[in-house]
C-alpha cells in the first residue's frame, strides 16, 4: 500500500557534526548518523535504522525488516 508524503510528514536534518534530528507529527527526537560508503545509519533512542543512499536520484531507502515496505526520503 503506498502512503502518500503529506500523510508522513517526517524530515531529518543531517548536520555536518554527525548530529540529525528526525521531525514526525511536529515531534523532534535528537540522534546522530555516520556514512560508510552507500550507507547511512541514523540512531535515534539508542535503536539503529540503515538506509541506503541512491546517487544518481539523490535519495535515501529503507526497508522495513517486519513489513517488507520500502521507505524513500528525497532530499528538500
Amino acid at each position: 500500500q503506498n502512503v502518500e508524503p503529506e500523510q508522513v510528514g517526517g524530515v531529518y536534518t543531517y548536520n555536518e557534526d554527525g548530529s540529525v534530528t528526525v521531525t514526525v507529527a511536529g515531534v523532534d527526537v535528537e540522534g546522530t548518523y555516520e556514512v560508510d560508503g552507500e550507507t547511512v545509519t541514523v540512531t535515534t533512542n539508542g535503536t539503529p535504522s540503515i538506509y541506503t543512499y541512491n546517487a544518481e536520484d539523490d535519495t535515501l531507502e529503507a526497508i522495513d525488516e517486519n513489513t517488507g515496505n520500502t521507505s524513500i526520503f528525497v532530499r528538500q
